[in-house]
């Protein structure tokens, strides 16, 4: 998550406050059929974590969970549950931000994504969407050669709906799959 630990303290001391009890969630080595291989467990961000948990109850087939947001998640889960690794790159407003602020002569407002680009705004666009597409299809290669087969692809996030459209993969949108780990873990808990 990308959430700061103020940001976290500062909600925990308002929820207090309003005599809310919170229960605060975090990767674990090992839960509901997923088994989380970072080297430090808690490491793992837990919207990610989440989003595995979920992914794990919708197949049991190799999976990349994708979450494209603030920056891009792109995780690969085994056909036996193992959280392999995965990769973080930049979102698509980073990468906006970035080349705003890193060159000197890009000036541009919001474009369009195009094949072949002829003006600097459709550029940067079409840049930001075969960077994250890249980076998507690079990994789910990865897992379908670990695999021995097709993974399955799950992308989420706000960003989602910009790569999706330009994925060269099968890939299932869905709209609230960290929200869904985290009924996993009430179920699992038996917190409902």
């Amino acid at each position: 998550s990308v959430a700061s630990a103020a940001h976290e303290q500062r909600l925990a001391t308002l929820l207090e406050a309003a005599g809310i009890s919170a229960h605060w969630l975090a990767a674990e080595a090992d839960f509901a059929g997923v088994k989380n291989s970072y080297l430090n467990p808690l490491q793992l961000g837990v919207d990610r974590w989440m989003g595995l948990l979920a992914a794990r109850q919708r197949t049991r087939a190799p999976v990349l969970v994708v979450s494209v947001g603030t920056a891009m998640t792109v995780d690969a889960l085994s056909v036996d549950g193992v959280f392999l690794g995965g990769v973080i790159v930049p979102g698509v407003n980073l990468m906006r931000q970035a080349l705003q602020q890193g060159t000197a002569r890009i000036a541009y407002g919001m474009g369009n994504w195009q094949a072949f680009p002829r003006g600097t705004a459709d550029a940067v666009e079409s840049g930001i969407v075969a960077a994250l597409c890249g980076a998507i299809q690079q990994q789910h290669a990865r897992l379908a050669e670990v695999a021995g087969t097709v993974p399955h692809c799950l992308l989420t996030g706000g960003d989602a709906g910009m790569v999706l459209a330009h994925l060269a993969l099968p890939t299932e949108q869905v709209a609230a799959l960290v929200l869904e780990g985290v009924d996993c873990v009430a179920r699992e808990r038996g917190a409902r």
